[in-house]
């Protein structure tokens, strides 16, 4: 196989002759790709509209905060779109699938999968 250089603005439609690498990672850390809840997948499990399961937020991450808690069992915490994952989280809820009923209690109504709503580093 032959190679040429083109520009890059001519090359749409054509392949690589090498791979190209960054020495960078993008995005730098795991974070949501939705507005929801940062949640421990298995604390879904089973769970559905007429069996839904309840966690407690710890935190609220916005924009530039770096996370101070980490998910556990039976906790959760609100995430925005792009925001950094807390530690301990392997799975976001879309802010649809829940609802608020005050104290800082979460309701989930839909069960999530591991790495669902997520944009992984790298």
């Amino acid at each position: 196989m032959t190679s040429e250089k083109v520009d890059t603005i001519n090359s749409d439609g054509r392949i690589l002759y090498y791979d190209i690498k960054s020495d960078i990672n993008l995005p730098h850390f795991n974070r949501s790709s939705m507005d929801g809840y940062a949640i421990y997948a298995n604390n879904s499990n089973r769970v559905s509209l007429s069996t839904p399961n309840y966690l407690e937020s710890i935190e609220e991450i916005k924009m530039g905060d770096v996370p101070k808690h980490k998910i556990i069992t039976g906790k959760t915490s609100r995430i925005f779109t792009g925001r950094m994952l807390l530690k301990g989280s392997n799975a976001v809820i879309m802010e649809e699938d829940t609802e608020e009923l005050g104290n800082n209690m979460i309701e989930i109504k839909k069960p999530v999968s591991i790495g669902e709503n997520i944009l992984y580093k790298g």
